[in-house]
């Protein structure tokens, strides 16, 4: 899922969705490597980076479907709207180019007994690394990692310590 900040202000997500490919290694480079095209087209001046512009340039070029639904903070996406997702883009302040920030959330699916979703990257498209690409598959990694020693956890039933204390 991908959310778009609608009016810059970080108070209404529209939602948009694309089926396969949702990984960082995915979906995640895609949304990095389209906005560094726009840069470069900026740059060269042959792209005027205007809020329209870079927002519809983004649901076009990654092919996204409006699901026609907003949410307050991304975390809704999983929580409240689909439950399914396993990653959530946020891409937004689309004022100016350089200022553009993508953020990526990985949520539990399938992996524990309850739902969350928390934040696992942030950066503004001036300060993408060269090595974008290993990152976001080390972020994929990491996260995949994390959750496999929640869902050990879990399955361990160890006591929390309040609960032995009682």
């Amino acid at each position: 899922m991908v959310c778009l900040d609608e009016y810059n202000h970080r108070e209404a997500y529209a939602l948009y969705y694309r089926h396969c490919d949702g990984y960082p290694e995915g979906l995640g480079l895609e949304i990095v490597n389209c906005l560094k095209r726009m840069q470069k087209e900026e740059k060269a001046g042959s792209f005027e980076p205007t809020h329209e512009n870079i927002y519809h340039r983004i649901v076009s070029e990654l092919m996204l479907e409006d699901q026609k639904r907003f949410v307050k903070k991304p975390e809704d996406a999983f929580l409240t709207v689909q439950g399914d997702l396993e990653w959530i883009y946020v891409i937004g302040n689309f004022g100016t180019l350089d200022r553009v920030y993508v953020e990526v959330y990985k949520t539990s699916n399938l992996r524990t007994d309850r739902d969350f979703v928390f934040r696992c990257y942030g950066c503004y498209v001036q300060y993408f690394s060269e090595k974008i690409e290993q990152q976001l598959e080390q972020i994929s990694l990491t996260c995949g990692t994390v959750l496999n020693v929640m869902e050990a956890y879990e399955k361990a039933k160890v006591p929390v310590l309040e609960e032995v204390r009682q």
